[in-house]
């Protein structure tokens, strides 16, 4: 049940506002409705308001139209509608003569839609409900009559226009509301294409009525035809306050290469905006910028180079950037998907061709919630998540297991914290826009009258105090974040630093993508297309080649790699790996965690972990070591968004981006905590030729003896083989039963192979592409970029293929002394190779990489 009701990626049950105030919701699931129909209150308190909720058992309209009358016979009220301000003190009295009974006047509520008028409810005798009648008289002393009308409980009430005596059925505006649709949409004009015009020849304009016209003329020699989109030139420079580059005649000039007709109004309406690339203007000015550096951050995008200049030792080549690669809003820069520069044998200046996408613009998408920080500062909040926990353990019958049942409280909760932080970030927005309204009052009713000046400058003062206030606040709130960020710690004036305080033009939207398999496909251009594309890439890269292992495969009966390993864990050590999970360490390792980090699907953040560690950590214990029995993690705490960031190339082909695996906050706990006890013990089980993710080694290191390496080399003039490995997809490719047979082979305990089991083999993603998500797909191998126990693992892993070159004997490396030589270093999965250039060793080198992507299924380059 909780993978069908408490799956974020499922829509549950139906919401329908009734009326104000008044919430329907259908269960999908008679537990749902009986555990929120035994709830029957939550009380939430934001921002020192509270907001209750009673919750009632659904009824069908016979049902309650039952009810409502039987409660009539007790309570009975009348409303009398629409009543004149000169009645309003006569209709007591006429009531209670020709009706009788009135026990209780309630004050009056001015009408929706005729605010002079009053709405006025009357409690009554219930044996007075026979005398009432739809209409009542209201007569003054001095003659004067008035007829309002009146309802009951028994009156009819449409929803549609919120009124009485007539329901959703008989209502009254229905056939007129569909009679004005037909009339508005027979008068809308018809637009005609534009059209290029000869010189010397009268267009013809469809709209002579208009007003607002646009007529310019065409060159000589342009042919009649019609036009697939506007070209609008520029605003016209020279504009007060403004700064220009573009002289008056070049823009005059763009501008009379547009014929315009039609109604201005709806002549623009699915045209896209050009911007011009010939013209010299000012790119601040025009807002323009060039999209060469985004998908070529590394090249130095030069556009012409001289002769060879010079004689002898002066001689030299000359290269600039002269040209614009092609000068586009910031709003276009999103669309370009290529921009490369070509030789061409007849120039000095090279082509530049680009790809822009100019149909198919759309918004970025909402992407899930995500809990900002700042709402834990309100003790109603973390108050209402206490008693959450507290009451949804009597849910606990409901479920198989504990971990589908803190599933469902965790989304449960992660729904009410989507509400809750919409209704704070409304209540800041509102407090600081009356701040603002309440000084610049002051500041009005100051020159008002010279007597008050004084006196509303002190209000001024006071008011304007209270918005300084607010302000610092905000300050504070964004010294702290810039100090997650580094920003004040390291406030060099550097590229780094600027590029942390810029907003976010850093995002990248996807505009296009290649079908990442079928070169005949056509492109994906809409939202759907670009989201099934990238699913399809990232399915198909974390699914295993080797669909007949299971975890419980031993590949070394297959080629046995492991038997140049010879590092195996300590007693002391495995018994450290295995043992339960406590509440103080899983404390420690919230505090151990990085702070401002992107949330997992759920929203929930570390700073959220931590201020309600004491009713979450006891739950997220007990679901952890159930692990080490039979258990298993929920499907909600495995599941991962695969966020795409572009590296460089081409932005239509989806493997020039890089994924990170965001997840959960509880499934990082757990993966941290693994990962802080095999960090103690990891450099035991690695060589020190490996730098990267090991406590007490440098990058530093490995780079000084390459460099060595090469010097030593030319200075004895040797002929070694040097290689450079790269894995692609390193950790993506990485098959879960390497990566066991590895931690058997070297001593690891069930418990700590139970705990991986639990975390890769029941894990799920979606891939997030502009603020939208795809539909969910299983995993079948990959270590997760964004797990922090991913790269120890991957390191223990590559330990395989490395003890295999290591301790090969036909392998000869750079010799360092009698007995050693110099083979590999590697930084991850970066290898760095020496061996003699002899085709014995190098067949032997070429070997390992084979036989561990034969067992692995790994790529390398």
């Amino acid at each position: 049940m909780a993978r069908r009701l408490f799956d974020l990626n499922i829509r549950r049950g139906r919401v329908k506002f009734e009326s104000p105030n008044v919430v329907s919701y259908v269960a999908k699931a008679v537990e749902v409705a009986t555990w929120l129909i035994q709830k029957r209150t939550i009380n939430l308190k934001l921002g020192g308001k509270e907001y209750p909720v009673l919750i009632k058992p659904w009824m069908m309209k016979l049902e309650l139209k039952e009810l409502r009358l039987r409660e009539v016979e007790t309570n009975f009220w009348i409303l009398a509608l629409r009543v004149p301000l000169d009645a309003m003190c006569y209709l007591p009295s006429a009531v209670e003569g020709l009706i009788g009974g009135v026990k209780c006047i309630h004050p009056p509520e001015a009408d929706r839609s005729k605010p002079k008028l009053m709405n006025i409810k009357l409690d009554m005798d219930p044996q007075t409900r026979f005398r009432v009648e739809d209409t009542l008289s209201i007569e003054s002393p001095k003659g004067e009559l008035w007829t309002v009308q009146v309802a009951t409980p028994f009156s009819d009430w449409c929803r549609k226009c919120r009124w009485y005596f007539h329901t959703e059925d008989d209502w009254p505006r229905q056939a007129e509301s569909s009679t004005r649709r037909s009339w508005a949409n027979s008068r809308l004009p018809r637009q005609q294409p534009p059209v290029r015009q000869q010189e010397g020849q009268n267009s013809q304009r469809p709209n002579q009525a208009s007003t607002s016209q646009v007529s310019n003329r065409q060159p000589p020699g342009q042919q009649t035809q019609p036009l697939d989109r506007v070209l609008p030139g520029p605003a016209p420079p020279g504009t007060q306050g403004q700064s220009s580059a573009a002289p008056q005649a070049a823009v005059q000039q763009l501008q009379q290469r547009t014929q315009y007709e039609g109604d201005a109004r709806t002549l623009g309406q699915g045209y896209q905006e050009l911007y011009p690339a010939f013209f010299n203007y000012n790119q601040a000015d025009r807002d323009l910028s060039d999209p060469f550096r985004l998908p070529n951050p590394e090249e130095p995008g030069y556009t012409w180079y001289s002769n060879i200049r010079g004689e002898g030792d002066q001689q030299a080549v000359i290269r600039h950037k002269l040209d614009y690669y092609a000068l586009v809003s910031k709003g276009l820069v999103q669309r370009v998907t290529y921009v490369r520069q070509v030789g061409h044998p007849l120039s000095d200046h090279k082509p530049v061709l680009m790809d822009l996408v100019l149909s198919g613009g759309r918004e970025r998408g909402r992407s899930y919630f995500k809990l900002n920080s700042q709402n834990l500062e309100d003790q109603g909040l973390l108050d209402w998540v206490r008693e959450q926990m507290a009451s949804w353990r009597s849910a606990r019958p409901h479920f198989t297991s504990t971990a589908d049942w803190l599933d469902g409280g965790l989304v449960v909760i992660s729904g009410v914290l989507d509400v809750s932080s919409r209704i704070l970030a409304r209540h800041r927005n509102k407090e600081e826009e009356q701040c603002r309204r309440r000084v610049e009052e002051a500041e009005g009713k100051m020159e008002m009258h010279p007597i008050s000046t004084l006196v509303w400058a002190k209000e001024r003062e006071t008011r304007t105090a209270e918005w300084k206030k607010l302000q610092l606040d905000k300050q504070s709130r964004w010294e702290e974040t810039l100090k997650v960020k580094g920003i004040l710690v390291y406030d060099r004036m550097t590229r780094e630093t600027f590029r942390k305080l810029l907003p976010s033009s850093s995002f990248q939207q996807v505009v296009q993508l290649d079908h990442p398999f079928d070169q005949r496909a056509p492109k994906a251009l809409t939202q759907e297309e670009l989201l099934e594309y990238a699913r399809i890439f990232y399915a198909n890269i974390l699914t295993t080649r080797r669909t007949e292992d299971i975890v419980d495969t031993d590949l070394s009966r297959e080629v046995n790699m492991w038997e140049d390993t010879a590092a195996l864990l300590e007693e002391t050590d495995r018994l450290a790996l295995d043992r339960p999970i406590t509440e103080e360490e899983l404390k420690q390792t919230g505090k151990e965690m990085a702070p401002g980090k992107c949330p997992g699907r759920d929203g929930l953040t570390v700073e959220f972990y931590r201020a309600c560690g004491d009713v979450l950590f006891p739950p997220l214990v007990e679901v952890y070591n159930e692990v080490l029995g039979e258990g298993k993690l929920g499907g909600a705490i495995t599941h991962g968004v695969i966020s795409v960031m572009f590296k460089k190339g081409d932005k239509a082909h989806i493997r020039n981006y890089r994924p990170i695996s965001v997840l959960n906050v509880n499934y990082k706990l757990l993966a941290k905590t693994l990962a802080l006890r095999l960090g103690r013990i990891l450099p035991k089980l690695v060589e020190r030729d490996q730098g990267a993710f090991v406590h007490g080694r440098s990058i530093f290191v490995n780079i000084l003896t390459v460099i060595e390496s090469i010097e030593v080399i030319q200075e004895e003039n040797l002929d070694p083989a040097i290689l450079l490995l790269d894995m692609e997809k390193a950790y993506d490719r990485v098959g879960w039963s390497f990566v066991l047979t590895t931690l058997r082979k070297m001593g690891f305990g069930q418990g700590f192979c139970k705990w991986v089991i639990a975390m890769y083999t029941l894990s799920s993603s979606t891939v997030q592409v502009n603020g939208h998500l795809s539909r969910t797909f299983q995993l079948s191998r990959s270590l997760r970029q964004g797990c922090p126990l991913a790269p120890l693992l991957f390191v223990l892993q590559l330990e395989v293929p490395l003890n295999r070159i290591r301790k090969q004997p036909r392998i000869r490396g750079l010799p360092l002394s009698a007995n050693r030589d110099c083979r590999t270093k590697a930084l991850a999965d970066d290898l760095f190779l020496i061996s003699a250039n002899t085709a014995e060793s190098l067949e032997a080198v070429k070997s390992v990489p084979g036989e561990y992507s034969l067992l692995s299924k790994a790529s390398v380059n």
